[in-house]
Order: C-alpha cells, then structure tokens, then sequence
C-alpha cells in the first residue's frame, strides 16, 4: 500500500468516524421530543432519532392532509416510550402504534374511544391506560404485556382477558367481584386499591409475592384467603380483628392506616420483618409477646400510650411512634434499636430513656433543654450524673421546634450529623459542638454571627439557614469543610481568603448577588453553584481554574469572551434567562456537556456548538 492509498484510506475512516459521532451525538441531544400538533411532528427534522415521545395532542395519529391522496403515520418507527397526553382522544387503529414501541401511555383520565383489536402491537410490554373505561375483551391487550396499569377501570374482568405473560397489575378504581382464575398465576404483583369484596381461597394466585387491597374492609380477612406466598402486603381501610391465619405465613412487610384493634399473642406470623400502621390511630395498648420477635421494623403512628418493657421486642432496629409523647424510662425501648424516630416526643429525656446502641434519633416538636444538669462533664465521669442523649448516637436531628441554647456537652460527642432544626437560633459558643461533628445543618431561621473556633476542625459539610446572612470572618469557617452551602437570603461580599482552601463544592443561595473578586473563590473548589438573582460578567480568573461543573441561575445572561471560563471545565449548565448566544470559542475545549433551558433551543438552536461538547441538554425549567 502507496501513501496516497494510505491516506485515502485513513481520511475514509475518519470521515466515517465522524458520521458515527454526528449521529451519536444527534441521538443524544434529539431523543426526546414533545409536539403539540402532528404536523409539527410530521415534519420535524430529527424525527428519525427520536425513541421518547410525548403526544400533546388530539391530532389522530393517521394523519390526512388536503390534496394528499394517502395518509402519513405521525410516530416515527423507532420510538420506544410514548406518552399520548392528556388531551388525547382519537380511536386507535391497527398500525398506528409502529412496532418498537415498549411502553404506551394514555394519559387522558377521561379517554373514552375505541382500541381495536390488534392495534396494540406485541411490542408493548408496559401499557399505561389512565382513563380507559371500557369493557377489555379478549386480545385486546398485546401478548407479551408485562406491566399493565389502568387508573379509572371498573369492569368485570373475563378470565381469559389478562395475558399470561402478565407480572404486574395496577387497577386503581376496579371494585368488582373476583372469581377464581381471574388473576393470572404469572402475576407477581397486584394493587386493587378500590376493590372491597370478599374474596375467598383461590382468588388469589400462589405466584404472588406483593398485593395492596388499600380499599378493603367489607368483612375480615378469613384464616387461609391469602396465599402463604405474599411477602408484603398493604391493607391501609382494614379495621377488624386479626386472627392467626389471617395473613400469609410467608409475610415479611404489612401496612395499615385504619386498623385500630387490639392485636392477640400467636396472630402476626413469625416471618414478619415491618410492621407499619401510617397516618392512622392507632391507640390499643401492646400486649407483651404480641409482636413478634422477628419483627426488625416497626412503625405506630397514632399510638400514645404508656410503654412498658418488654411491649416492643428485642429484635426491633428501626422504631417511629410518630404521636408518641409519654415519659420514657431506661428499658421502655429495647436496646436493640439502631434508628429511634420520636416526631411528637416534647419530655425531659432521662439519662437511659434512650438505650445505648441508638445511632440515628430524630426529634421534631421537642424544645427542652438536652441535659436537666448544671454538673460539669468530669462529674459525668465520676458516675456522679449521666448525659441524657447516649455516645452511640451518629445522627442527631432535634427538629423544627427546637430553640435551646446548646451547652458544652449537650451533644454526644459520637455525632458526625447534626440538624439544628427550622426554628433554631441560638448563638453557638466553642466546645457546644463536639469534635465529632462532620456534617452540620443550621436549618431555617438560624441568623447569629459564626464566631472562630465555633465550628471544629472535624466539619467537612456545612448547610447554614435560609435566613443567615452575616459577615463572614476568615476562619470562621475552618479548614478542612469540603462542602459549603449557603441559604436563600445571604447576600455579603466575599472577601478574598474568607472561605477555607479545602473547599471543593460551593452553592451560593438564590439572594446572593455580590460583585466577586480574584480569590473570593479558592483554588481548590471543583464545583460551583449560583441562585437565581447572580447577574454579574464573568471576567478572566473569577471562576477558578480547577472548576469541573459551573451552574448559573435563573436571571444570569451575560456573554462570555475567550478566557473568561477556566480551562477544566467540564459541565456548564444555565438558567431560564439566559438569552445570549454563546460564542463557541469561548468554551473550552474540556467541556463535554453544557445544559440549557428549551427557550435557548427555541430561539438559537444547537448546531453551532463545537464537536467537542459531547452532550447537549434543554430543560424546561420551573
């Protein structure tokens, strides 16, 4: 081979190279389109790159056009998800859903036109029909559905309607009589939500491992009704006694919200893992023994009564009695619990109540002061006084209504996550906040002056309130804080050399809008986010050179000039308003993907980026 055949040949493959990427790259930036009209989507350019389509339209998907003596089928073959919207209401024929079609959606909850038979093609294998209310006759549905839900459905079901390849079914409002044989035995998992009747041995297929009656409470559940199969059940209307047999042997989750009877000794079955009645009430006391000693989850909202020990047993790691607020004493709750929510809990908190082993413990309307003792830490030590929160605890969150001045050692110095809450506004004195402490958040109305030497060394995330807006001095916050996110009102200079060097991801909140000078940003910060209101030029230096990933917010517009953007950067992503059209030698060359509000596409396009930028994103924004 000459050195012209070999440069014919390699110019060849670069030139085919090339067309490989344009097409990769146009698959990537034009997989997915909306259309309101099917001529728009008739004559959309990059149709054929299309796989995610959302119809927003009542345009029949046959489309005839004047003076055209045929007619054109509006989805392109290649489409994968199709969402027909909400106005959507045409008949649906034989080939106007194309064959590669995986999953259809018809999203009008009030579609009341004809599906003919065949018209869904074997492709589908998740078939969303929100509003379809008519009678399913057999082979309708595609042969190979796997996944079928139906929101507004409330017809009697033929046994032979349902595919066999069926595994899961959703019918929201169906509450028809069930016969047996109804529900294939390839269906896994069922959620009949409005169905009330009762239903007998067999109704039920052995094949199914999650069912959800949440409508049920006709009659109580007969000993043997549900197969043993049935791993998680959800029940939330069921309100009559439960007897042993009741549920499946095999159960490992249930859910209530209405049950309100005193559960007996020897009724839930053995295997049960988590027991959860939510958003009810809860108010029977707990029998010793009457939840089993397998159960590792237990969720009562509603409950509030005295507990004693012994009531909840030893297996439990994950407790929430969300309107629980009695006393606790040492003991009330086992010490096997690794995760204790107490939302509603307001008491003083004995020295033991909460067992050692407690890792996370969240609080939301508790306001008193953490430890009742004015003894100093050493006479904790000499046994003369014990802390009121253990040394196991990782995770503190002392919830919205909190607001107590927080004193040296009130905080187990385990913690390495601690939440202020949404009221607190204590100032914060050095040594209140333990060694430990890696992540700290200030929550909402938090608004003192962070003095040096009040945050440890340990901290690497901070999350200051939606109200802070204080000068910050240097070192105020220390060295070694990775991750520094400010709150909507702050809105003060940064002076060069306030923010740590270890600093590597920086959000600023949606009110900050101050002029930034060279080195207001360190060095070593890799990710960078702006709010909404930040509207000021960006100039050589500003942005850090190790910037990998650059938001803007909503309002920012301003143009960019060659060198104003650092050399590394990677991801560059803008807001609604931004309406300049970007100067593609102002990018750099590292930059592999850029993301942009729809508005941007509308009215400048996308082909005179450079090849380089790998991903291009358009997102509507909120």
């Amino acid at each position: 081979m000459n050195n012209d055949q070999l440069f014919e040949l390699i110019w060849k493959n670069n030139y085919i190279k090339n067309i490989i990427f344009q097409h990769l790259r146009s698959y990537n930036e034009y997989f997915s389109f909306s259309c309101k009209r099917a001529k728009e989507l008739i004559n959309y350019s990059n149709r054929k790159y299309l796989t995610k389509l959302h119809y927003i339209s009542n345009d029949p998907l046959d489309y005839t056009e004047e003076n055209f003596s045929g007619s054109i089928k509006v989805v392109p073959y290649g489409v994968t998800k199709l969402s027909l919207g909400s106005v959507y209401n045409q008949d649906i024929r034989f080939g106007d859903i194309p064959t590669s079609v995986r999953k259809l959606k018809i999203m009008n909850n009030k579609y009341e036109k004809t599906i003919e038979e065949n018209s869904l093609p074997e492709s589908i294998s998740n078939l969303v029909l929100d509003g379809y209310t008519r009678l399913l006759t057999i082979g309708l549905l595609p042969k190979r559905l796997v996944k079928l839900s139906m929101y507004h459905y409330d017809q009697l079901l033929d046994p032979n309607v349902l595919p066999d390849t069926l595994q899961e079914l959703y019918l929201a409002k169906f509450n028809q009589p069930l016969d047996i044989g109804v529900i294939k035995q390839s269906i896994t998992i069922l959620n009949l939500n409005s169905f009330n009747h009762e239903f007998l041995e067999g109704t039920f297929p052995i094949s199914l491992t999650e069912l959800s009656l949440d409508g049920y409470n006709i009659a109580p559940i007969k000993p043997g009704s549900l197969p043993n199969s049935i791993c998680k059940l959800s029940m939330l209307n069921y309100n009559h006694q439960l007897y042993s047999g009741s549920l499946p042997s095999q159960l490992a989750e249930v859910e209530f919200r209405a049950f309100n009877q005193l559960i007996e000794t020897n009724v839930l079955p053995k295997s049960l893992k988590s027991f959860k009645i939510i958003h009810g009430e809860y108010h029977p006391d707990l029998i010793e023994g009457a939840l089993p000693n397998s159960l590792t989850v237990l969720k009562l909202d509603g409950f509030n009564n005295p507990l004693k020990k012994g009531q909840i047993p030893s297996s439990v790691t994950n407790l929430c009695l969300e309107s629980f607020n009695q006393p606790l004493h040492q003991g009330d709750i086992p010490s096997s619990v690794i995760n204790l929510e107490l939302p509603s809990y307001n008491q003083i908190i004995k020295p033991g109540s909460i067992p050692l082993g407690v890792k996370k413990l969240i609080f939301n309307t508790f306001n008193q002061p953490i430890n009742q003792t004015n003894k100093s830490f050493l006479s904790i030590f000499k046994n003369e006084s014990s802390p009121s929160l253990p040394p196991s605890i990782l995770t503190l969150s002392l919830g919205g209504l909190f607001n107590q001045l927080l004193r040296e050692h009130d905080i187990p110095p385990s913690v390495t996550e601690l939440n202020l809450g949404y009221n607190f506004n204590q100032p914060i004195s050095p040594g209140s906040i333990p060694i430990s402490v890696k992540t700290i958040s200030f929550g909402h109305f938090f608004n003192h002056p962070i003095k040096v030497g009040v945050i440890p060394e340990s901290v690497h995330t901070i999350i200051l309130s939606n109200v802070f807006n204080q000068i910050l001095k240097p070192q105020a916050i220390p060295e070694g804080v990775t991750s520094l996110t400010f709150g909507y009102d702050y809105n003060q200079p940064i002076v060069p050399g306030t923010l740590p060097s270890s600093l590597r991801s920086l959000t600023f909140g949606n009110s900050f809008n101050k002029t930034l000078s060279i080195g207001s940003i360190p060095e070593g910060v890799t990710s960078l986010v702006f709010g909404h209101k930040y509207i000021h030029s960006i100039s050589p230096g500003i942005i850090p050179k190790n910037i990998k990933n650059l938001t803007f917010g909503y309002w920012f517009s301003s143009s960019f000039k060659i060198g104003d953007l650092p050399s590394g950067l990677e991801v560059l992503e803008f807001g609604w308003g931004f309406s300049q059209m970007i100067n593609p030698y102002s990018i750099p060359d590292s930059v592999h993907t850029i993301i942009l509000d729809t508005r941007y596409r509308d009215n400048f396009g996308a082909d005179h980026f450079p090849e380089f930028i790998k991903t291009i994103k358009f997102k509507k924004s909120d």
